[in-house]
């Protein structure tokens, strides 16, 4: 089956939390379909693939940029509920516990403390950027948009542990 392109004609609305509506070229009835970034750190905007219930690909949307004004904030939307990512604004404490780096931060999201298990993997610098991402544990994952921006405390402590 070849792949479906989404442009600037089509409409997309917001269905639910994570779902759209599309009404698909030869379809009567609009099809409810899940947005998935095919690269959700380094283009999160472009190749967004939209999934059938069945998890199969129905189409895919070259760049959200390109879509009607509507359409790309119904998918943006979903994808900000499904890609859900706190940024840490502050670290107020890190322990080094056997091995294992116990955190305490202040999210977008609120107060948390999460356990880092391997630093050298879950703590990443992106390259070419400040932006670093971390990963818990439990497979949480949250992220410091700009490195440069954090007051000098919690600066200290991220930088005295990676």
């Amino acid at each position: 089956m070849a792949r479906i392109f989404i442009d600037e004609k089509t409409e997309i609305s917001r269905h639910d939390l994570y779902r759209v509506e599309l009404l698909l070229p030869g379809k009567a009835e609009p099809s409810v379909l899940e947005p998935r970034c095919l690269f959700p750190i380094s283009a999160p905007d472009c190749y967004i693939s939209l999934l059938d219930d069945k998890g199969e690909e129905a189409a895919v949307i070259r760049d959200l940029s390109k879509l009607q004004k509507d359409s790309a904030k119904a998918v943006e939307d979903c994808l900000a509920e499904y890609y859900l990512i706190p940024k840490i604004l502050h670290v107020l404490s890190v322990k080094d516990q056997y091995g294992t780096l116990v955190w305490t931060a202040e999210t977008d999201r609120g107060m948390v403390t999460f356990r880092i298990k391997d630093r050298h993997n879950d703590i990443k610098l992106l390259p070419g950027t400040n932006r670093l991402m971390v990963r818990d544990s439990n497979d949480n994952r949250y992220e410091i948009p700009d490195t440069e921006k954090l007051d000098s405390k919690t600066h200290h402590l991220l930088f005295s542990y990676i």
